[in-house]
């Protein structure tokens, strides 16, 4: 479980609580979700664009809340900054929000499950152009944003590694300590 940081973050957040640790192992269920609280704590501490970020992109959509709503309102400020014309028309409105959607579906993909892509062709689809149209208007655009999203989030999980390798190096350290007194 403190293996993966994108799967300890997950679990942290997952509002499903199962009894799943029978203490076999040495660890008990609320044991595991004392060292869950720990990541819980790092992803809370983390500066907002970080959170807001991690949040869409690695925990449950059941804990997304008002983070959604924000990764949102990021990128499409991202792109309308980028090209404040998008805003022109009603027809372009409607494009870029449904650009921002596909944008946060692509980025948790490649976060999470590095075969699963969507492809440009596919968000040309959704968006309703041509994918040369797409190349031409938006290719350059969506894929500085993602660059954006992919550094935050990268960035968030780069501290919840680090408290997942804390947990695990108590544990190892205990491990080695009662190898010791077993030897004693």
């Amino acid at each position: 479980m403190f293996n993966d940081p994108i799967e300890a973050w997950h679990d942290a957040f997952c509002s499903i609580r199962s009894r799943t640790g029978n203490g076999s192992s040495g660890i008990t269920w609320d044991v595991i979700q004392g060292e869950l609280a720990k990541v819980k704590h790092t992803v809370l501490a983390l500066p907002s664009k970080q959170l807001d970020i991690g949040m869409v992109m690695f925990a449950p959509d059941d804990a997304q809340g008002n983070y959604l709503s924000r990764v949102e309102q990021f990128i499409y400020r991202c792109l309308l900054d980028l090209k404040p014309e998008r805003s022109n028309s009603l027809k372009q409105i409607r494009r870029l929000s449904m650009l921002v959607d596909a944008l946060i579906i692509r980025c948790r993909r490649e976060m999470n499950d590095h075969d699963s892509k969507i492809t440009d062709v596919e968000i040309a689809a959704s968006l309703g152009i041509f994918p040369s149209a797409y190349n031409r208007d938006y290719q350059s655009d969506a894929n500085f944003v993602m660059e954006q999203l992919k550094c935050y989030a990268g960035d968030a999980l780069v501290e919840v590694s680090i408290t997942c390798n804390k947990i695990k190096k108590g544990y190892y350290q205990s491990d080695n300590q009662s190898v010791r007194m077993d030897n004693k």
